[in-house]
């Protein structure tokens, strides 16, 4: 058990932290992007998940994969409603669905390339389908949502990687 000293302690250098991420005033061009680490994102793996894509994906793809994926998981649920009246007329917005978008940008690259990225895929497959599932049984969690985030990462990363090939049969 930590002292009353400790916890202080703590208290303080994790202000700094937080600072950065919520505090307009603070004397830095640092900014920080709060992933969820609650226990659900935890048990699925997304920190793990998201430094795996840093790794596979060059920083500006990778940038534009979580950009899309964030937009696509309102924009989805949004155009199901106007088109069908299917869900509700809000914006949605969560870091699952970016995770969601990862796993979709995973799905492409198994797609594409095969070896490695299938394994990958086949390793988080159960847990995608235990998020799906929970989706699905928790009525204030967005299906629509979640899926619109994997959708956007599949075809942010399909059509990023389809634009590279090109590039690269250009320069050969």
């Amino acid at each position: 058990m930590k002292t009353l000293e400790e916890i202080r302690k703590i208290r303080e250098e994790k202000r700094k932290e937080l600072d950065l991420r919520v505090n307009l005033a603070a004397n830095t061009v640092e900014k920080h992007i709060l992933v969820c680490h609650g226990t659900g994102c935890t048990s699925s793996k997304s920190p793990k998940i998201i430094e795996n894509f840093r790794k596979i994906l060059k920083e500006k793809k990778y940038i534009i994969v979580i950009v899309v994926s964030m937009i696509s998981t309102t924009l989805f649920s949004y155009l199901l409603f106007l088109l069908f009246n299917i869900g509700t007329n809000s914006v949605m917005g969560g870091i699952s669905g970016v995770i969601f978008g990862l796993i979709g940008s995973l799905l492409a690259l198994s797609v594409l390339y095969g070896d490695v990225y299938s394994y990958l895929f086949k390793q988080i497959v159960s847990s995608v389908v235990l998020m799906l599932f929970i989706s699905v049984a928790v009525p204030s969690i967005s299906l629509v949502g979640h899926l619109g985030g994997m959708i956007g990462g599949f075809a942010a990363t399909f059509v990023l990687e389809k634009i590279d090939s090109k590039k690269e049969r250009i320069i050969n």
